[in-house]
């Protein structure tokens, strides 16, 4: 179930993201420096840099009101090597099952072209690895044809300029058109037994790079067999663009055993 879930908010995420220079809402800011917010985020796609960090803390509850209670928490910190196609990622994960917390830590490199996946389970690490091709280093490229189905279902929203981490930014407010955003989620096979049912999301693009500086996302899943509604909050911030990136394999996953298995049916 974690798995599923997790992979039903990247999906969602990598949707928006990929497809946001739609159109504007109607209200608010038309313009700022001669832009509109679609204008802004269409250059945020279309902005190259060689390497970058990045963090990301997602918190997730069950039940509303005093009912609420907190399923998962889960952080996860890494760097990317754009130009060398490297990266790793890091995660902490607090799962709340049933009253007892469950606490699992998993990474992933992806260094010499293959991916390395570790995850620990209670025992130690355990590693596998898969290997890639110039091709799925681009997985996650959308389609001409998934970008037009967004084409009029986001809406686009300046909320004005901020200063986050130091740095001055557009701050713009993305909202997707659920039935369309179930329906491109379901043709990746993340959404079986799951059901999108509110999503809004807030980026902040730096104004001279147009580098993506901070992420919000505020969401609610129905998930098949489960009573409550599930809300998810996630913030990703990412920084040092164009930095010096050292991504190193650690010592036990030189070993790895080739041939991945996939946890998701465990959860």
């Amino acid at each position: 179930m974690k798995a599923k879930v997790i992979g039903t908010v990247l999906v969602c995420v990598l949707l928006i993201v990929t497809g946001i220079s739609c159109k504007g809402g109607g209200g608010g800011i038309a313009t700022i420096d001669g832009m509109t917010a679609p204008d802004v985020l269409a250059k945020w796609y279309e902005a190259e840099y060689d390497t970058a960090r990045l963090l990301m803390d997602m918190h997730m509850t069950t039940g509303e009101g005093e009912e609420e209670e907190e399923f998962m928490t889960m952080s996860i910190v890494g760097s990317m090597d754009v130009a060398n196609e490297e990266m790793y990622l890091l995660t902490e994960a607090t799962v709340n099952l049933y009253g007892v917390p469950e606490k699992t830590e998993s990474s992933v490199y992806m260094v010499d072209d293959w991916l390395y996946s570790g995850e620990d389970m209670g025992y130690g690490m355990d590693w596998c690895k898969e290997s890639v091709s110039e091709e799925d280093w681009g997985d996650y490229d959308v389609t001409d044809e998934e970008l037009s189905l967004l084409n009029n279902y986001t809406e686009v929203t300046f909320l004005g300029t901020e200063v986050n981490q130091g740095i001055d930014c557009y701050k713009i407010d993305v909202k997707p058109d659920l039935t369309t955003l179930m329906g491109w989620a379901m043709t990746e096979g993340e959404m079986d037994g799951i059901e999108l049912d509110d999503f809004s999301m807030t980026v902040w693009i730096a104004k001279e790079t147009f580098y993506l500086v901070e992420m919000d996302v505020d969401m609610a899943i129905k998930v098949e067999g489960l009573a409550d509604r599930m809300f998810m909050f996630m913030t990703m911030t990412m920084y040092s663009f164009d930095s010096p990136v050292f991504i190193s394999l650690p010592a036990e996953a030189v070993d790895a055993y080739e041939g991945c298995y996939s946890y998701e049916e465990s959860y």
